[in-house]
């Protein structure tokens, strides 16, 4: 006998011909539309049942398909809870020995079935990103005027400048999308001084630094 985690389509051999081989295909009957179990099931349902017998003919052992509910769902694709017990108990699937079954082959030979095969998994489509193009003064400065900053012709200058310095970093990670930066420029750097003057790259402040100590070593007499 087939182990208790399979499950069988009633009437399997006498509806679909040449019930023992594995055809890309199953037959319906006219006589379906006239099933009074089946017409109270939902459209879903409906769906689900016709499903589970493709399911079924797809078999190494047609006309069988496993009894766990989570997994035909997933072999279905059905996209919602499924609940093989309720084809059971109208009649559309039945626990049986499958040796009395076995069409073609020896029934004192009681064959188990082999276990389902995975599903190969669908391969990850790769996502193509667009390599970053360094944009000109020009593009920088017609993007700040659309954003209303005030003296764009310069503040684009500094823009191009402080990136151009560090070689078109944000934090540790390249560049991606340069009017983002003109935005967050805007709302950090460009900002805090309120637009009444420039915002300045590191290597000019840096610079500034340097010369403020300079100056103030210069400006210390001897011996003090």
């Amino acid at each position: 006998m087939f182990p208790d985690d399979w499950l069988h389509i009633k009437k399997w051999e006498k509806f679909q011909y040449r019930s023992d081989k594995n055809l890309p295909w199953i037959r319906l009957e006219c006589a379906l539309l006239q099933n009074k179990e089946f017409l109270k099931f939902d459209r879903a349902t409906q769906r689900d049942l016709i499903a589970i017998w493709l399911l079924a003919r797809n078999q190494s052992h047609p006309g069988w398909i496993p009894n766990d509910s989570k997994m035909v769902s997933k072999l279905i694709q059905g996209g919602r809870n499924l609940d093989l017990q309720v084809f059971v108990n109208t009649g559309f699937l039945e626990k049986k020995c499958a040796s009395d079954d076995m069409t073609g082959q020896d029934k004192t030979i009681q064959t188990p079935l082999p276990p389902l095969p995975r599903r190969p998994k669908t391969p990850a489509i790769p996502v193509i990103t667009k390599p970053f193009i360094k944009p000109v003064e020009n593009d920088v400065r017609q993007y700040m005027t659309e954003l209303g900053m005030a003296q764009p012709d310069k503040v684009s200058v500094a823009f191009i400048d402080h990136y151009q310095s560090n070689g078109w970093m944000v934090g540790k990670t390249h560049m991606k999308d340069w009017k983002a930066a003109v935005r967050t420029w805007k709302h950090n750097n460009y900002g805090r001084n309120g637009g009444n003057s420039i915002a300045k790259t590191r290597q000019q402040r840096s610079e500034e630094a340097i010369d403020r100590a300079m100056a103030s070593f210069d400006s210390k007499p001897l011996g003090s």
